[in-house]
């Protein structure tokens, strides 16, 4: 169910035009935590991550999301893909640090993961459930914040207050984080 074959270019490829700073200090967050080997796919494969508005509009794929992972839903693995998946935030969040720009590299770049190893293939084949997909997203973000939370103490801004609210909860355990993820995302 792996992508194979697909060539390794070993770059960081932060684009756009605003907030390329924050960003690549966000990925080099990332790169020395604990979810390295986040940054260390999205790294080798030269995946494109940018500040791009134009998915987040009313009615947009992205709509209402910090960021998204988009992928081709018509490429299924083992192929290789013709299109390379890409990464957009929403500049609604262009102020926020770094490292909080980071906690949602983590949610996103473990979807980039999932897209590597098949897990949003068996998604779309019904195998699993957007909770099972997200769960995996979530609980990465709330380690990778886990281990930041503190250094960006005080929590203003709605990000920072939403990674805390999510950290909380995967500490009460699994059903407390799948249980929020539903209401996010419906029970599918």
């Amino acid at each position: 169910d792996m992508w194979s074959d697909w060539p390794d270019v070993d770059t960081k490829n932060i684009t756009g035009t605003v907030g390329v700073t924050e960003l690549s200090l966000a990925f080099d967050i990332v790169a020395a935590s604990g979810a390295r080997s986040i940054t260390d796919d999205l790294f080798s494969k030269g995946i494109s991550i940018s500040f791009d508005d134009s998915y987040f509009v009313p009615g947009g794929l992205c709509e209402n999301a910090y960021a998204c992972q988009i992928h081709y839903p018509g490429l299924s693995p083992p192929t290789e893909p013709a299109l390379k998946p890409f990464i957009v935030f929403n500049s609604a969040y262009l102020a926020d640090e770094p490292a909080v720009l980071a906690g949602v590299l983590v949610h996103e770049g473990t979807h980039f993961q999932q897209y590597l190893d098949g897990t949003l293939h068996h998604k779309k084949l019904g195998d699993l459930t957007t909770i099972d997909v997200e769960f995996r997203a979530f609980w990465n973000a709330a380690v990778y914040w886990g281990e930041v939370r503190l250094t960006v103490f005080p929590w203003l801004t709605v990000l920072e207050s939403d990674e805390e609210s999510i950290y909380q909860l995967a500490q009460q355990g699994e059903a407390a984080l799948r249980n929020e993820i539903g209401a996010r995302y419906g029970s599918s």
